[in-house]
């Protein structure tokens, strides 16, 4: 955004050429479109965790005492498209997994969510 700084009366720029904006001619402003989804996949094992409930829980409270878990963000564009996956949330589970996998995780004796952040 730019100003006169010599001219007391001036606008910013940015709002002056913004009134000059024609509306559109069906009179409808566009939506604006959420460009990205968020996850947090969470994956835990079944010998700190009893539950996906405990797990989800010891995520947004915290925990008194260390618990084995671990948390992924997955971001993805609306987008997304990838074959054989009809929704996003597919979508980032696969990525949650894939990611917890390269980081010695495996699926056997553990619990795991995904929740939209």
């Amino acid at each position: 955004m730019t100003f006169d700084h010599d001219n007391e009366n001036a606008k910013p720029f940015l709002f002056e050429s913004l009134s000059r904006v024609p509306k559109p001619s069906n009179g409808y402003w566009p939506k604006l479109v959420r460009l990205n989804d968020n996850f947090v996949y969470l994956i835990g094992t079944c010998d700190d965790f009893e539950s996906i409930e405990d797990l989800q829980n010891t995520y947004f409270n915290g925990a008194e005492t260390p618990r084995n878990m671990s948390v992924y963000p997955v971001s993805l564009s609306e987008a997304t498209k990838v074959q054989g996956y009809d929704t996003l949330q597919e979508v980032a589970t696969m990525i949650g997994r894939g990611e917890a996998m390269t980081n010695d995780w495996c699926l056997d004796d553990t619990l795991s969510i995904l929740l939209e952040a």
